[in-house]
């Protein structure tokens, strides 16, 4: 009786299983980026729910540099977007519009990414105001991952101490704006809206309450300060007022 022997595996086989153990035993060594941007997913065909990825992201009306900004979004702010055909480039680095038709505009690609950032930095917004009984005042909304913290700082006449308020609260984003929605204060006389409602504003770099004009027409808009002004004599003395809008500190020069 003649014995049966089986046959060694060929070398492409045994190179085959020598991978494969290397796969699932030995892991993929490469250092790889935490928070890849949505650019490295190829499928045009689907929508995605990204984040944005950058402190303020910039809404486009059209997958152009040169459109006009229609919004700004927050960092973490989480948005329906499919990729487009239109090619970007950031930095030397060849990416793809996305259109986020939610909101009927536009991002960069190179900038959102499929999970939430941890430790970004918040998109934060200023706005400053003085004259009339109110000396100075300052009001900071810090937004971030679809969270507001809201703070006041409030002069008045004849007082070296400022009035303080906090609040923190939610925010949704719009097509052209941000609507903000805070805790109710437990102060007797406070100051602290309910509602925000801000309208993004691309000729005055920043946001205004509810529309983009000045609050008469005296006032003038002075980008440097993001503020309207207004000055001259009544009533026989001379005044100085000062309104802002809200606009990201760095935008003051």
């Amino acid at each position: 009786m003649s014995k049966s022997f089986k046959s060694a595996p060929s070398m492409p086989v045994l190179f085959g299983l020598i991978i494969l153990f290397a796969y699932f035993f030995m892991g993929d060594s490469q250092e790889k980026t935490p928070y890849p941007s949505a650019d490295v997913f190829s499928n045009t065909s689907s929508e995605s729910q990204q984040y944005v990825a950058a402190s303020g992201l910039s809404l486009r009306s059209a997958p152009d540099k040169g459109a006009t900004r229609t919004n700004v979004l927050p960092s973490g702010t989480r948005i329906l977007v499919k990729q487009t055909e239109s090619p970007l480039v950031v930095d030397g680095q060849m990416g793809r519009w996305y259109h986020a038709f939610e909101l009927n505009g536009y991002v960069a690609g190179h900038f959102i990414a499929p999970k939430m950032e941890l430790g970004a930095s918040p998109y934060i917004l200023e706005k400053n105001s003085s004259g009339g009984e109110l000396s100075n005042g300052l009001e900071r909304l810090t937004l971030i991952n679809g969270t507001v913290e809201y703070l006041a700082e409030h002069y008045f006449e004849g007082s070296g101490v400022p009035e303080v308020e906090r609040s923190k609260g939610t925010y949704q984003i719009l097509p052209n704006g941000i609507h903000i929605t805070l805790e109710p204060s437990h102060k007797q006389y406070s100051m602290v809206p309910d509602d925000i409602n801000l309208r993004y504003c691309e000729e005055l770099g920043g946001f205004q309450i509810s529309k983009c004009a000045p609050p008469n027409q005296r006032m003038k808009a002075n980008r440097k300060i993001c503020a309207w002004e207004s000055s001259g004599v009544d009533t026989g003395k001379y005044y100085s007022t000062q309104m802002g809008w809200w606009c990201p500190p760095s935008s003051r020069k």
